[in-house]
């Protein structure tokens, strides 16, 4: 396993040199496990591959809750009941708490001795890879740890943690074994996303580990509960890597860097780490309104147009200080944050997509429609500048689009921007998903309705 590599790829973290049986299981597609000097050790696949087909269909090897409202066992977002002898995992009902003994039965008996407390999501995951290692067999000790390469600001932050998991399960595991399986989790966990791109428990899985990254991936990791399913998002001819990205997409190339070399051991170079321009980080011409891109000095003297003194330091400044003084959660402030963000920087920037983010969760939730609308599409259209292909990001925001013009009653744009979700989803979800299904009857509906007109 290479620590640092300069090419767009990496292999996440698998020590072993061959596929195991649980990564062999979770293959929805002749897949094989090649190494070259160039990539290390990552899944290729036997045969060329379409658009939107499923790779690999993976269930957790180990995974903890992180949404107080989901059930511990099939993630849904029902009346849940707290496990009587322990009160530290609650259940959806009795199939799921069925399903969940054999391995909840071992757990159980140590977290009865702090109830009430409960173990925060990153310590109960590390009880359970604990318990689960045991087994000298389990796969989970075939991912690699980075042990080696943890910082004394990660060992220092990992105490509580640590401390959490030992009052648990007493003193009969070494703190040194508690570290490195903690150190195995961050390099090789992934967040479980809902349907709305929410994360909801953190989870480690068979075949995952074996994809390598970029910041521009062929593939997409969704979840159907916490079963985690990758396909592909664009054609790939036969023996090309599978790639997923380790990071988020929405983040700036100095910011994903520094988390890839910190968190996983590689410095990334792929095409968008390498691109000249971070429109991620652009601001915005005060006289064009075009793109100001980063360079030594902040930004650069010019932009696209050779605009003279395109960006005011003074006015980033102003703009900075006045956003960090909006702190309410009203609509009128939000809208503020947004519109001060749009006067100084590229709507393309991360911290603008963030401020439009939190503004149209807000009108959501004041079910101010009109309003969410105008945002909704301004955050559209500043994705799509950014080249993320058939992202789920774009595809739940375009049916988040889809179904606010339905309630706008703008049933031309509803069938726009839901056709697009149907195809974006189709590919990163599978045609037959629930969000796929439920998009396709709204097609439907609002088609019948225009029609009946």
């Amino acid at each position: 396993q290479r620590t640092l590599i300069s090419s767009s790829l990496h292999p996440m973290s698998v020590s072993a040199t061959r596929m195991d049986a649980a990564t062999q299981a979770a293959c929805a597609r002749p897949l094989r496990m090649a190494q070259t000097e160039l990539h290390g050790r990552h899944l290729v696949s036997d045969t060329p591959l379409g658009s939107g087909m499923l790779v690999l269909r993976s269930a957790p090897l180990a995974i903890a809750v992180s949404d107080p409202a989901c059930c511990h066992v099939c993630l849904a977002r029902r009346p849940l009941s707290r496990c009587a002898a322990c009160d530290a995992v609650k259940y959806c009902g009795a199939s799921c708490q069925r399903a969940a003994w054999g391995s909840h039965k071992a757990e159980c008996a140590a977290l009865k001795q702090v109830r009430p407390r409960v173990p925060p999501p990153l310590a109960m995951i590390l009880i359970r890879c604990l318990l689960a290692a045991r087994d000298a067999s389990h796969p989970l000790l075939q991912l690699q740890s980075h042990y080696d390469k943890a910082t004394p600001e990660f060992k220092e932050a990992a105490v509580p943690v640590i401390m959490t998991a030992a009052a648990v399960l007493g003193q009969t595991i070494d703190p040194s074994e508690m570290m490195e399986m903690l150190c195995r989790i961050r390099t090789n966990s992934f967040d479980v996303l809902d349907a709305d791109m929410q994360s909801v428990a953190v989870a480690i899985y068979p075949g995952l580990s074996l994809l390598n990254h970029s910041c521009r991936p062929a593939c997409a990791v969704t979840f159907s509960g916490p079963v985690a399913e990758v396909r592909t998002m664009s054609p790939l001819p036969s023996g090309a890597p599978l790639t997923v990205s380790y990071v988020d997409a929405l983040t700036p190339t100095t910011a994903r860097r520094a988390e890839l070399q910190s968190r996983y051991h590689f410095t990334c170079a792929c095409p968008a780490c390498t691109a000249p321009d971070d429109l991620l980080a652009a601001a915005r011409c005060r006289h064009c309104s075009g793109p100001v891109f980063p360079s030594a000095v902040r930004f650069r003297s010019t932009c696209a147009k050779s605009c003279a003194d395109p960006v005011s330091p003074a006015v980033l400044e102003e703009t900075d200080e006045a956003c960090a003084a909006i702190t309410g959660d009203d609509l009128n402030a939000l809208q503020a944050a947004w519109d001060l963000r749009r006067t100084a920087l590229a709507d393309t920037h991360h911290t603008a997509i963030a401020a439009a983010q939190r503004l149209l969760d807000a009108c959501t939730a004041a079910a101010s429609w009109s309003q969410a609308y105008r945002v909704a599409r301004s955050l559209y259209q500043a994705l799509e500048k950014l080249d993320l292909g058939s992202s789920p990001i774009r595809g739940v925001l375009a049916y988040k689009i889809g179904k606010i013009a339905a309630l706008e009653d703008d049933r031309q744009g509803a069938l726009q921007y839901l056709q697009i979700a149907a195809d974006m989803l189709g590919t990163t979800h599978g045609a037959g998903s629930a969000h796929v299904v439920e998009i396709k009857a709204m097609i439907a509906d609002v088609a019948a309705s225009m029609a009946a007109q």
